[in-house]
């Protein structure tokens, strides 16, 4: 099944969440005799989504959220108001019994209606049976409770009477009541609700025994809050009052100042059968007590909360990891939040205003709330608003919250439904089809749609050929070395299999090759352990347990059979990348038995660094042991009567239970913290509406997805069954008389059912325990399953292992892997071939283990057999570059095959690979490097890539230290503040003045510029403007004048500012405004009299259009007062269709001024206009490249500049030009006649490359005295600066020059300035960086430029010893590591002389 994902969007607090697509498509290909069902959750997030299904077709249907399996069962006989209904449970609360009752109220009487519905029967409850308790019409009643299978409890008062009269009216299912009367402390006389809640508890005296606690809540007595409310405990079986806990007794708990001052504001409580209480408070947030065995409370925590609560639930769930996590809901008057481990982790916004007696529900998945008359679902996964629906007629309503069910009863009927995020369902008959495409429709609350899609095919469930799903999906485009990526397989059919490594040659250009690496498994060494292990003839039995979820620790059990010893090992693994996985181990303590160990009579887990075994060690004893590295240590036992002759048949150990089989068909279940049992017998069973076969067999479990599921397989059925603290039966499953087993999934199931003349493979949807069904029988294909059964079951992943043979292949032994939740045709994932494969598999020499990396071991008995399967399989495109050709066009050509006989499938596709040289590479991992005592050295490191940060690590390491490296780019300062928005910097240099650089800074009351002089020491700050209605953007200087362009009162002018020192700079400033109205000046350039800038977006003009502006300039060089004066403009979008990006003034020297304008323009055209801005040439820059043997794939242009001052002739001028573009970056030079006004060539020279596929921004900057380049770019969040050093003019070799490094820094796009504001000169980079443009905090960085690769190696003083250096260079793509061995070599004449000059010391010291 091939997956094609889109990046989720996660977000939190939201009211409603426009659609969007997780997952676009699935392609698949099912078969005959298939159910599959997909979550909807998985292919969109938003909040209450509507879907619908494209085209009629009879094999996909909609599940909604609320979705109603069976048909509504009719009431005895219609009914007038309910005023409470329960579900009886079990003993701690989590699963319903499938018993239910509700009280009725009419006119003059109060009835109990009541269903006894059988286990596992997940129809609405039958409500048939009635039960009249009273016909005094004063009577109300406010909660009902099951005090035990024949008996209820409601609990009621006379309102007539003040104060009103409390009773509690016991009713059997006889017809016999009771009627106790109580007090309900505080209340005297208005009540509208009370809350009950019935736990059964162990005490101090070890009795099991039931409590009742009764509160009114603050809400329920008038218009105020209550102030004093109290909880009453009862012991329900006499319904005696025992304790009440108080306003003064919780002030005391929380060490209030004056506990008789305390107010008790209760909202909602919950209690648990461990004795934890918690309780909901107006303004005290959320109170957690716990209850003692003497009925004695202590304060376990408080959870602070922020508004007006209104309703609260607790639920105890499984997380990731497989632990218990307590999460709690809580809702708010406009809001509900989530808090896990009592921490706070969502909240959601609602769309309606809850009230005091609204429900709500926490489930596993799901947050439900009821609120008058309307249930909204909550995913509290994806953190989505899934689902709002009126329920009608509704009068009584239940959710259980373990289940993921809900119950409501109307007037004349019972409903069930499941509860989900929304489902998709496919279910396919005994007939194949064709290739057809099904369309998602999901439309949100703002009548916005989202798609997805499923193209799907129907092939018979027996086929075992490979057919393609699609073409291969590889990118189309990749850079440098490409990183590690999921590989979707594009075939549909059992045991895929492919070449993992296949070599192509680039098509275009050079001799380029690549590696197509696909890892779908690979090999695990033992051999590091094999000296501490017995060989594979001498063991008998093995265990695999992996230690956490990325699989690097794993526990290893062997049994020695010569000595029966238990071995014992943890071992870490390297990363799962190569195919071939080497092992580290450590043993523990060896542990001596004297038995056989068998998967029946064994069991072992792994807990905080220790091994723990159970072991049958006779037939009437398991005993618990402890393992570690240093000790073996008894735990306990669990001993049954050897006189009764009741044997142990088998234990099974799931969670923090041990399941024990006996001889007399009874199983018992021991808590392995407190020895607490629990026995189930055949009468049990039959009592719960079990009637089939009671021959039990085994137990088997799932510890980390259904700690409290067991699966009872006896002879002929499999009984799901819950069980917390009594039993409860899911779902019965009934075969023919077989060998059973389970692989337990997730989501999901796998029953083997097997004979001597047949095996069923059948997968079962557990996704939800109310609604267990059939998805599929998987296929054996053409192999047959060993007689006797051997399987090993991966307890992580679920995934399932059969010992089978090839017939094909001279009924050689192989093990099939079958993978739960996929099409039926994907499911046998692989066919395992042992190195020795004659012979029969036992149980006891195979295992597996492992989430993200599928473990397995199998003993031949000549060899230990153990590797894995990835989870996701991954490729790699590795390239061996032998050129630096930058485009590398490639034809990749996959071969998949299968099963013998059948045909192989080849696919195939193009890629493009671009050599940036951007990411990093050492050419060798690990180097010595030879350094000669007394010297110091550089040593060239041997690598690619363009260097942001390094990492070097080595005992003398370090800047200033022997050891260190020269980074091309190596930050030496930074300034930070509120002032330092920097919108430009320019340098000038070349001219008779001296070199001087510009920072041009814009904040809100300020516009300035920051001097620095030729040796980048700072001289001097220009103040602008003061005016808060003027910004400053762009900057430009030429002999003695600084040009400003800012924006005055929403008017363009320029601030002239005469800087003829760099000490008298900035004191003449005016300002001059432009003539024309003038949007946006994104760069303008200056030459002598001449100012050029383009206009982008001009008001009088298409909103489109970018407009060149020529202006003539004079200045007084007396008054430092300028004129600008509009000589001519063009719009290039009337004229060409094009975008100006840029424009440069040039003026010819030496016989006469002669000045042009270069423009370039977005889309790739270089335009040369005269004085006049009468159009010269065009050129097409893309065109020039590729014909000239370059290479370009993108055509957008996005910036230029000169490389040099230009040269001149005569009338000639030479001008060298760089490029950037969103392709590569381009140097061309340009030889122009100005007296004829002509170009006499314009030639393309090289290109430089590009960082990654990262978006080139304007504002280039090159310092032309040594010929470097820095070029901006946005990667992500990122500005990014790639240096460059360019080659000699005269170069014009088509080759490709590449960054040596650069700078990547967070910045905030939101600043309105749209220029890379930085300048590169003599060996220094300063940049401008807005960390968060609204706060106004910004930074000036300060780099030092020197672009080598270069080890320093500094021993001058002789100190230097040998020793490892690590060095890691990293950018935003990757990082790469190489490590150094410093080895010292001797100088023999220094070392010499260094002992003459010592032992002349001595002599002076002496």
């Amino acid at each position: 099944m091939i997956f094609l994902i889109l990046l989720p969007i996660v977000y939190f607090g939201l009211t409603l969440e426009h659609c969007s697509v997780k997952q676009e498509s699935i392609k698949a290909l099912f078969s005959t005799q298939e159910t599959f069902e997909w979550d909807l959750k998985h292919f969109f997030s938003g909040s209450y989504l509507n879907y619908t299904l494209s085209t009629k077709q009879s094999y996909f249907t909609l599940k909604k959220p609320l979705h109603q399996v069976y048909a509504p069962k009719l009431l005895i006989e219609g009914i007038s108001k309910i005023i409470a209904i329960q579900a009886r449970t079990e003993q701690s609360q989590n699963a319903w019994l499938n018993q239910f009752a509700f009280i009725e109220k009419n006119l003059n009487q109060l009835s109990i209606y009541y269903s006894d519905g059988l286990q596992g029967d997940f129809r609405p409850p039958y409500f048939n049976q009635k039960i009249v308790f009273s016909l005094n019409q004063d009577i109300q009643c406010l909660n009902l409770e099951y005090l035990n299978d024949t008996s209820f409890l409601a609990d009621c008062y006379n309102g007539i009477q003040n104060p009103i009269l409390n009773y509690f009216f016991i009713v059997d299912k006889s017809g016999a009541v009771r009627n106790i009367s109580n007090n309900n402390y505080g209340v005297e006389n208005t009540i509208t609700k009370r809350i009950t809640r019935l736990i059964y508890f162990v005490d101090s005296k070890k009795n099991s025994i039931k409590l009742l606690f009764r509160s009114t809540p603050a809400y329920a007595t008038g218009s105020d809050l209550k102030k004093n409310c109290i909880i009453e405990i009862y012991d329900a079986s006499s319904l005696k009052l025992i304790d009440t806990l108080t306003a003064f007794t919780l002030g005391t708990l929380l060490e209030v100042d004056d506990p008789f001052d305390y107010e008790f504001n209760l909202i909602d409580f919950e209690i648990f059968a461990d004795g934890r209480l918690y309780i909901l408070t107006a303004f005290d947030g959320i109170i957690i007590l716990q209850m003692d065995q003497w009925l004695g409370f202590t304060l376990i925590d408080r959870i602070e909360l922020f508004g007006d609560a209104r309703e609260f639930d607790v639920g105890h769930f499984i997380s990731s990891d497989g632990s218990i996590q307590e999460v709690i809901g809580v809702l708010f008057t406009n809001k509900a939040e989530i808090y896990e481990n009592r921490m706070f982790k969502y909240s959601y916004d609602l769309d309606f205003t809850p009230v005091y007696t609204t429900l709500l529900k926490i489930s596993q998945e799901l947050l439900i709330i009821q609120n008058k008359g309307k249930t909204y679902l909550i995913n509290i996964q994806t953190h989505d608003l899934v689902y709002k629906e009126v329920l009608e007629g509704i009068q009584g309503l239940l959710i259980n919250q373990y289940f993921q069910e809900l119950i409501y009863v109307t007037q004349i009927d019972a409903r069930r439904f499941t509860l989900s995020s929304g489902k998709i369902k496919f279910l396919s008959g005994e007939l194949t089809a064709s290739k057809a495409i099904l369309t998602i429709t999901a439309k949100d609350q703002f009548n916005d749609s989202c798609y997805a899609t499923i193209v799907y095919g129907i092939q018979n469930s027996s086929d075992s050929k490979i057919y393609p799903l699609s073409d291969l999906e590889f990118p189309d485009v990749y850079h440098d070395y490409p990183l590690i990526s999921e590989f979707q397989i594009p075939v549909s059919g059992p045991n895929i299999q492919y070449n993992h490594s296949s070599l192509f040659v680039s098509e275009v250009g050079g001799n380029n090759t690549i590696n197509l690496n696909i890892k779908s498994g690979g090999i695990i060494n033992a051999e590091s352990i094999y000296s501490k292990i017995p060989s594979a003839k001498s063991s008998q039995y093995v265990k695999l347990i992996s230690l956490d979820d990325d699989d690097s620790r794993i526990a290893i059990i062997f049994q020695e059979s010569s000595t029966k010893d238990i071995l014992t090992y943890i071992c870490s693994t390297d990363q799962y990348d190569d195919g071939y996985v080497n092992l580290q181990c450590i043993n523990y303590m060896k542990f001596p038995i004297s038995i056989n160990l068998e998967n029946r009579i064994f069991q072992s887990y792994f807990d905080e660094e220790n091994f723990y075994f159970l072991i049958v060690e006779n037939n009437y004893t398991v005993v618990m042991y402890s393992v570690s590295q240093l000790d073996i240590q008894y735990q306990q036992q669990f001993v049954y009567n050897s006189i009764a002759q009741i044997q142990i048949k088998s234990i099974n150990v799931v969670a923090n239970r041990l399941y024990v089989v006996l001889s007399n068909q009874q199983l018992d279940i021991w808590n392995l913290l407190n020895k607490q049992q629990y026995t189930i017998t055949e009468a049990k069973v039959r009592a719960l509406g079990f009637n089939g076969s009671w021959k039990l067999q085994k137990i088997v479990g799932n510890s980390r997805y259904h700690p409290s599921i067991l699966f009872i397989i006896n002879n002929d059925n499999i009984i799901i069954a819950d069980y917390h603290k009594e039993l409860t039966i899911i779902k019965v499953l009934t075969y023919k008389e077989s060998t059973i087993d389970v692989a337990i999934s997730e989501d999901s199931f796998i029953a083997v059912v097997h004979t001597s003349t047949k095996t069923q493979i059948i997968e079962y949807d557990f996704s939800n325990y109310c609604n267990v069904f059939q998805m599929k029988e998987l296929p054996t294909y053409r192999y047959k399953v060993q007689n006797s059964l051997a399987i090993a079951t991966n307890q992580d992943s679920g995934l399932l292992y059969i010992a089978a043979s090839d017939p094909d292949n001279e009924d050689l032994s192989v093990v099939l892997v079958y993978k739960p939740l996929q099409p039926l045709r994907d499911s046998l994932v692989k066919v395992l071939s042992p190195k020795r494969q004659t012979f029969s598999i036992f149980d006891t020499q195979i295992s597996a283990a492992g989430f993200k990396q599928f473990i397995f071991y199998q003993n031949d008995g000549v060899n230990h057999n153990m590797g894995w399967i990835d989870k996701i399989p991954q490729y790699q495109i590795v390239p061996n570059y032998q050129t630096n050709q930058w485009v590398n066009k490639f034809r990749l050509n996959l071969t998949m095959w299968n099963l013998k006989y059948n045909p192989s499938i080849t696919l195939s596709q193009a890629i493009v690979l671009y050599q940036s040289k951007t990411q990093i590479k050492f050419q060798n991992a690990n180097q010595d490097v030879f350094i000669e005592k007394w010297k110091k050295s550089e040593i060239d490191i041997d690598m690619t890539g363009t260097i942001v940060d390094y990492l070097i690590q080595c005992q003398q390491c370090g800047q200033g230290k022997n050891i260190d490296i020269v980074q091309p780019l190596r930050l030496y300062d930074q300034e930070e503040g509120e002032n330092l928005n920097v919108v430009d910097q320019f340098v000038l240099q070349g001219q008779t003045n001296p070199d001087i650089r510009l920072v041009l800074l814009s904040i809100n009351d300020i516009q300035a510029i920051k001097v620095y002089n030729k040796d980048n020491q700072f001289v001097k700050n220009i103040i602008i403007s003061t005016n808060p209605n003027t910004r400053c953007q762009r900057i430009q200087m030429n002999w003695i004048y600084i040009l400003v362009t800012c924006v005055v009162d929403n008017q363009y002018q320029i601030a002239t500012i005469q800087c003829t020192s760099n000490y008298t700079c900035g004191d003449q400033i005016t300002f001059s405004p432009l003539q024309v109205n003038i949007s946006y000046i994104p760069q303008f350039h200056l030459n002598d009299y001449n100012l050029a800038f383009i206009n982008t977006f001009p008001m009088n003009v298409k909103s489109n259009d970018t407009q060149l502006n020529y202006y003539t300039i004079s200045f007084s060089n007396t008054t430092y007062v300028a004129t600008y004066t509009l000589s001519k403009q063009i719009s290039s979008v009337q004229l060409y269709n094009e975008h100006f990006v840029k424009v440069m003034v040039h003026n010819l020297y030496g016989y006469g001024s002669y000045s042009y304008f270069l423009t370039l323009t977005e889309e790739g055209k270089f335009r040369i206009f005269n004085i006049g801005l009468g159009l010269v040439n065009t050129f097409v820059l893309s065109d020039i490249i590729i014909q000239n043997g370059g290479e370009i794939t993108y055509q957008q242009f996005t910036d230029f500049t000169f490389i040099q001052n230009p040269t001149y002739s005569s009338y000639t001028a030479t001008i060298d030009i760089l490029f950037t573009s969103q392709s590569l970056n381009y140097k061309f030079q340009l030889v122009y006649d100005s007296y004829n006004q002509k170009v006499i060539s314009f030639t393309y020279n090289y290109a430089l490359s590009r960082y990654l596929n990262a978006q080139v921004l304007p504002g280039l900057f090159v310092d032309r005295q040594l010929f470097q380049v820095g070029i901006p770019y946005r990667y992500n969040n990122n500005i990014v600066i790639s240096i460059y050093q360019l080659p000699n003019n005269s170069v014009s070799d088509k080759r490709i020059v590449y960054s040596y490094g650069g700078v990547s820094q967070y910045h905030d796009f939101t600043n309105p300035n749209k220029v890379v504001a930085f300048s590169l000169y003599n060996k220094v980079l300063m940049v401008g960086l807005s960390q968060n443009y609204l706060d106004q905090e910004f930074i000036l960085k300060y780099y030092n430029v020197d672009l080598r690769y270069i080890l320093q190696v500094d021993d001058v003083n002789g100190k230097l010893y040998d020793q490892e250096v690590a060095l890691q260079m990293s950018n935003d793509l990757c990082s790469d590591s190489l490590l150094y061995k410093i080895k010292i070599t001797s100088n023999e004449f220094q070392d010499q002389q260094d002992d003459l000059n010592s032992n002349e010391t001595n002599k002076r010291i002496q």
